[in-house]
């Protein structure tokens, strides 16, 4: 007899980028054909940093939004959606839910239906200039949910968060996540964790980031997907004030159901 490996399942994955400035925001869309199931951003920063303040599915498209606070830096900012091919035919379901009351420590979960697995999520803060700023903290899957939350750094500024879980319904493909793996306490300003799936025949999806911080805070400045290294990557970092913080990287990974 032969025995065969498993047939790998991959998505695609596409990215965009917007040009240096203190406040970037950038949307990326898949080519006809696809349909997104998750996403991701990347600050590109390289002087005192910025901050996350978006990272969601709007549509069939994955939007990305930083910026600087209190102190000046220019920088770029890459928006990365996961899609796969209309002719898989899943039932794709994203649920949003925002939070009630604008505070300076805004939180939101959203929950799927029965019947769904999570394979991706996003958070949205309300920030609006000439407000300082509310950044994203935590984006991350907890059971069939996405938790989501944020704070301002140094100085009020009270905003709403929206959180979104994305789900799917599919006999053809089965969630097969691996354990979250976790870095710290470091302080600093660049705190990476990269988190990749342990069985070859799957494929990366999704994935998120939580920071455990007790002082001032460490904000997000990337939650995206190596495409090459199948591995997603959380990065926090200290911003005018040391707090050392772990960092924990959830990934999310489909592969085919062979009953």
């Amino acid at each position: 007899s032969i025995v065969r490996d498993p047939e790998s399942f991959r998505a695609d994955i596409f990215t965009d980028a917007a040009p240096p400035s203190p406040n970037p925001s950038v949307r990326v869309s898949p080519p006809d054909g696809y349909v997104m199931i998750g996403g991701g951003c990347r600050s590109d920063w390289q002087g005192p940093g910025q901050l996350l303040t978006a990272s969601y599915p709007s549509g069939n498209s994955w939007v990305c939004a930083a910026k600087a606070h209190a102190v000046m830096d220019t920088a770029g900012l890459t928006a990365f959606i996961v899609a796969v091919r209309t002719s898989l035919n899943l039932a794709i379901r994203v649920v949003p839910s925002t939070s009630p009351v604008a505070s300076d420590l805004p939180s939101a979960r959203a929950q799927l239906p029965p019947g769904y697995s999570v394979v991706g999520g996003g958070c949205q803060t309300s920030w609006q200039s000439p407000q300082p700023g509310n950044y994203l903290v935590n984006s991350y899957p907890l059971s069939n949910a996405w938790l989501c939350s944020g704070k301002a750094h140094s100085i009020s500024s009270p905003a709403t968060m929206t959180a979104y879980v994305i789900g799917i319904h599919s006999d053809s493909l089965v969630a097969a996540n691996s354990m979250p793996v976790s870095a710290g306490p470091r302080s600093g300003v660049r705190n990476e964790v990269r988190a990749g799936l342990l069985d070859q025949s799957t494929g990366l999806v999704g994935g998120g980031c939580r920071v455990d911080y007790s002082g001032p805070g460490q904000l997000l400045t990337a939650s995206w997907p190596d495409e090459g290294s199948q591995q997603w990557v959380c990065t926090s970092k200290d911003h005018q004030y040391s707090d050392p913080a772990v960092i924990t990287a959830f990934p999310i990974g489909l592969k085919w159901n062979r009953r």
